[in-house]
């Protein structure tokens, strides 16, 4: 039986889809839907699709094919049910199907990995991970340890700011994410409801959240804003409380989780005496000069265990993996790579 799968969304439109045909007979299959009998391994053909659309189509081996019609979901939708007429199977697409050059099921599951990870910081430590599994000296346990940080790299850490209104955090929040995405104004209670976007910490993606200015209030729409933003402070990876030189920590518990760091702005409106008076688990910055926002940073990387990563550090990154280190099984790890 010749299996098809769809390895771009089926949902959703784009200039050219991949349809991949694996299984014995699908030069023969080939030859009926596109009214051509020679295919050469490699080489790409531009071709009818039985009237459905033209596009390109290769044969990887004699079981291996791949068609590229236009990514039109009604080109999409026909071609598929054509194929399935005949006899094609259709099945989501393994890695190893995604990823035909791949040596091992190791190998195309770190390529996949590496496709969909949004940080840039993932990409040498991936690469490095056959190297780094190939050791005799491999500790599953400590693997499991810096697995659970290091798969933040591809899963985006939410990073959550919250305090009084009018200390600075929209101000801050543009800076971070380099465009407009929160009103800057003289207003307490400006912004409603939480704005953010993603951006990137030293190569490390993460989405960044500015919520309503925590305050007391008689204004029902802003309370119920607040009180949407509830779950999005509990479920932050890092928890930010700011607030300014004149405002303090007051309200800080206000929200029912206690934040990892504490940050003060407009330092810029203080002498250099007063700045170095905060206690230590302060941090001072100025939203507006930027001075400061490096060691922020860095202490928000530190908060996600990514402050520093080796890239001689195995790292669990597939479903497979994972049950390896939980089982510790060194045989299928050999099979697996």
């Amino acid at each position: 039986m010749i299996t098809l799968s769809l390895t771009t969304p089926g949902n959703t439109a784009g200039a050219v889809a991949l349809l991949q045909l694996h299984g014995p007979g699908v030069k023969p299959l080939l030859a009926e839907l596109c009214d051509q009998n020679h295919w050469d391994d490699g080489k790409v053909y531009l071709c009818d699709f039985a009237g459905i659309d033209e596009g390109l189509a290769v044969c990887l081996n004699d079981q291996w094919a791949q068609l590229m019609p236009h990514g039109g979901l009604r080109v999409i939708e026909l071609l598929t049910e054509k194929l399935i007429s005949m006899d094609c199977h259709l099945k989501p697409a393994s890695n190893r199907e995604l990823y035909p050059e791949a040596a091992s099921d190791f190998e195309a599951d770190m390529l996949a990995t590496l496709a969909l990870s949004p940080s840039p910081a993932a990409v040498d430590l991936l690469l490095a991970q056959a190297e780094n599994w190939s050791r005799d000296d491999l500790d599953f346990t400590q693997i499991a340890a810096d697995t659970q940080r290091l798969d933040r790299l591809c899963h985006m850490p939410s990073v959550v700011l919250v305090g009084p209104a009018n200390v600075g955090k929209s101000t801050l929040t543009n800076r971070i994410l380099g465009y407009a995405a929160s009103i800057v104004a003289d207003l307490p209670g400006t912004t409603r409801d939480w704005v953010g976007g993603m951006t990137q910490l030293r190569g490390i993606a993460v989405r960044w959240m500015d919520t309503p200015g925590i305050r007391i209030s008689d204004d029902d729409v802003e309370q119920q804003a607040i009180g949407l933003a509830t779950q999005v402070i509990n479920q932050a990876d890092v928890l930010i409380h700011m607030t300014d030189v004149q405002s303090g920590f007051e309200l800080a518990g206000i929200t029912e989780r206690n934040p990892d760091l504490l940050v003060v702005n407009k330092v810029d409106h203080i002498d250099d005496a007063k700045q170095l008076s905060f206690p230590e688990d302060i941090l001072p910055i100025s939203a507006t000069t930027g001075q400061g926002l490096g060691e922020l940073v860095e202490k928000i990387l530190e908060k996600l265990g990514l402050h520093h990563i080796n890239a001689q550090t195995p790292w669990a990154f597939s479903r497979q993996l994972k049950r390896i280190i939980t089982d510790g099984d060194h045989q299928a790890l050999r099979h697996y790579m």
